[in-house]
C-alpha cells in the first residue's frame, strides 16, 4: 500500500477495531507493549487472508489516542512512512485508519523483538564479524532515511528490531505523540544537517549498547570508530555515510 488510498480516514477498516466479534476481520493475539504516549502495540492475526492479500497472516497494530496527535500530523507522517516501504532496512507499514477515539497503524511484525533484548537472550554476537554485521545493518537503516532527506523522529535503542531470520529493521518512524515531527520537509536546511548528526550520535550509542563493548577491551579499529561516531561536537562527528566507510566496518571476514 504505497498511496493515500490506503489511508482510511473516513471509515475504519473494521467495525470493531481489533476484531473481537465472530465476524471480525482481525483477531487480537496479545498486547506487546505500550508507547510512551499511552498508546498500545498489539499483535493481531488476519482472519480474512484470501480477501486481504496486502496484509500478512500476522502483523502489528499501533493504537494511539487521538488527543495525543493531530489528524493532519498523522496524515503527513503516514505519507512519509509509506514512501519508505521499499527499504529492506525499515519496518514495512501497511496502512492506517481511525475510530472516534484512536488512530491505528498496521505494520510489520518482527518476531524476535527489539535488538537489545534479542542479544541479551541469545548468542547473536559471538564474533567480531557478527558485531560488525549488526553495526552495518543499523547504520544502513539510518542511511536509507538520510538518502531520502529524512531524519528519525526520536531514535532510541528499542527502535531497532530483529526478524526471525536475524535481519535488523528500523521502527519508530511514525511519531505516536510527544515526539518531534518526522522531518520530511527538512531536506536542505541546516536543521536537517544537525538532526542527521544527532541521528548518527544516537545510532552510535545504540550500537555501543548492543555490542556491549568494554572500552578497555576495544581493538584500535573499533575504538576509533566509536570515538569518531560519538564525538561530542556534531561538526566533528562521523556522518552515517562516513561511518559505513570506516575501516573497522570494511575489514574482510576471517576465514573459518
Amino acid at each position: 500500500m504505497g498511496s493515500l488510498s490506503s489511508l482510511r480516514w473516513d471509515l475504519p477498516w473494521l467495525e470493531t477495531p481489533l476484531g473481537v466479534g465472530g465476524d471480525a476481520h482481525w483477531r487480537k493475539i496479545k498486547t506487546l507493549g505500550e508507547t510512551r504516549s499511552g498508546g498500545k502495540i498489539i499483535l493481531v492475526a488476519n482472519q480474512r487472508l484470501p480477501d486481504s492479500p496486502l496484509l500478512p497472516e500476522v502483523f502489528v497494530v499501533k493504537k494511539v489516542p487521538k488527543h495525543r496527535i493531530s489528524e493532519q500530523r498523522w496524515k503527513d507522517n503516514i505519507r512519509s512512512v509509506l514512501k519508505l516501504n521499499h527499504s529492506p532496512h525499515h519496518i514495512k507499514h501497511y496502512g492506517a485508519w481511525q475510530d472516534p477515539e484512536h488512530i491505528y497503524l498496521a505494520m510489520e511484525y518482527c518476531e524476535r523483538g527489539d535488538l537489545f533484548t534479542a542479544v541479551a537472550n541469545g548468542n547473536l554476537l559471538q564474533t567480531e564479524e557478527q558485531q560488525r554485521d549488526i553495526a552495518k545493518q543499523m547504520l544502513r537503516s539510518i542511511d536509507d532515511l538520510h538518502i531520502k532527506g529524512r531524519v528519525h523522529p526520536g531514535l532510541r535503542l528499542e527502535h531497532f528490531l530483529l526478524t526471525r531470520s536475524g535481519h535488523v529493521k528500523l521502527g519508530g518512524l511514525a511519531p505516536s505523540g510527544g515526539e518531534p515531527a518526522f522531518g520530511a520537509h527538512r531536506r536542505t536546511s541546516d536543521l536537517c544537517v544537525e538532526r542527521k548528526r544527532h541521528d548518527a550520535y544516537q545510532v552510535g550509542r545504540a550500537i555501543f549498547a548492543v555490542l556491549n563493548v568494554h572500552p578497555g577491551s576495544m581493538q584500535p579499529g573499533s575504538r576509533d570508530f566509536f570515538e569518531r561516531l560519538l564525538h561530542p561536537e556534531p561538526h566533528s562527528r562521523l556522518s552515517i555515510a562516513d561511518a559505513l566507510a570506516h575501516p573497522w566496518l570494511k575489514q574482510p571476514l576471517k576465514d573459518t
